[in-house]
């Protein structure tokens, strides 16, 4: 009798393990690997990467903001099952992160860090999913170059986007300026995406109370097929010559140039 109760025992264990190997696996959660070794080669000391992963309506599931100096190359995340946007973006500790607005945006009158990351769709319906962001540019360098040397000369940078959503890296309509008094041959800004090119630029002396000149940017980029939603945004070029009352506009692969409007 006892031999025969330890065969059932033994028989219903069986039945147990089998079931629970059977037993469908559409509950169970993904792990998601999220890797920064692509990114924090580019990191600076008081840098951070601000994370977020959303589902397919736009809701935000994980946000995390990461100390580049305390980062680790590597963690793993717990997630639904599912189709994922995965974005990460490298700052340089520079810009202001609002996380209930999911907005990352300039400091007033600063320009933008030097800004790498990505947003990637991954498919998360299966036991494991990986994402490794690429540090893809999200920034465009705008250079101007002066033909002869200027000084104390006002230059005031009119952009309509100042906020990129941490969500997906798109422009915001946030329209600002970044102004600069410049003396020597050169000045650059860094500017972050853009929701469209109406870029312009203005100059004057005097403290900012004499305008000299002004160039609507936008007509050009637009005609040559500058794309602020590209992959990777490329670095603009403005060559202002005022004695010659031109400016030429270069950009990788093509360059044009107008005649500057004079005050």
């Amino acid at each position: 009798m006892r031999q025969l109760t330890h065969f059932i025992i033994l028989i219903s264990t069986f039945t147990l393990v089998s079931c629970s190997v059977k037993e469908s696996r559409d509950a169970c959660p993904c792990r998601v690997g999220l890797d920064f070794l692509n990114l924090l080669p580019r990191a600076c000391d008081e840098g951070e990467i601000i994370s977020t992963i959303t589902d397919a309506d736009g809701k935000t599931l994980w946000s995390k903001r990461i100390g580049t100096d305390t980062c680790v190359a590597r963690r793993e995340i717990l997630l639904p099952k599912g189709i994922y946007t995965v974005t990460s973006l490298l700052t340089g500790g520079g810009m202001v992160c609002d996380t209930a607005q999911g907005l990352v945006a300039l400091r007033r009158g600063a320009e933008a860090d030097s800004l790498y990351g990505e947003a990637a769709t991954i498919d998360a319906r299966g036991e494991e999913a990986e994402s490794v962001p690429l540090p893809l540019k999200q920034f465009a360098t705008f250079s101007i170059i002066f033909t002869q040397s200027v000084s104390e000369l006002v230059t005031e940078v009119g952009i309509p986007s100042s906020h990129i959503r941490a969500t997906d890296l798109s422009a915001v309509e946030s329209p600002s300026s970044l102004i600069r008094t410049v003396s020597g041959t050169e000045v650059a800004f860094r500017l972050p995406r853009q929701c469209c090119e109406e870029l312009s630029v203005a100059f004057s002396d005097d403290g900012g109370r004499h305008p000299v000149a002004s160039v609507d940017l936008a007509p050009l980029l637009r005609r040559n097929g500058y794309e602020f939603n590209a992959r990777e945004l490329s670095d603009i070029t403005l060559i202002m010559d005022f004695l010659e009352g031109r400016a030429s506009i270069e950009v990788e692969g093509w360059k044009e140039s107008l005649i500057i409007v004079t005050f």
